[in-house]
């Protein structure tokens, strides 16, 4: 990364606070030209809710920065694009794998209470 890009991709923010002080670095860098904002969108994110995306193009190494700002900042993330792709299938295989965990506690739980009235009864 050259000295004009952002310092490190973050896959999720541990609090608010980080969060505000990435965003203000980015208008610092827009301000004194460093950056360049080339795209604004709203979108579905990974788990279905809104989310805003800005691409930041760095006008000195040309790298292409996607922020995205959903509703849980833990959410949000600053990733290169060329590696947004593989971000999103990790967080979608990771939230399959939880929608299914939580599928088979509940199978578990109807089949407990079943077996339990079947015998008790």
């Amino acid at each position: 990364m050259c000295k004009y890009c952002f310092d490190e991709e973050l896959l999720g923010f541990t609090s608010i606070d980080r969060f505000f002080s990435l965003e203000n670095r980015a208008q610092e860098r827009l301000i004194k030209k460093h950056l360049k904002l080339i795209d604004e969108k709203s979108v579905s994110s990974i788990d279905f809710s809104k989310a805003e995306e800005s691409q930041y193009l760095c006008k000195s190494c040309n790298e292409i920065w996607i922020l995205s700002i959903q509703e849980d900042f833990k959410r949000s993330f600053l990733i290169k694009e060329k590696h947004l792709k593989k971000y999103r299938n990790h967080f979608l295989k990771k939230d399959r794998l939880h929608k299914n965990g939580c599928i088979a506690a509940l199978i578990l739980i109807i089949s407990f209470f079943t077996y339990w009235f079947t015998f008790n009864s």
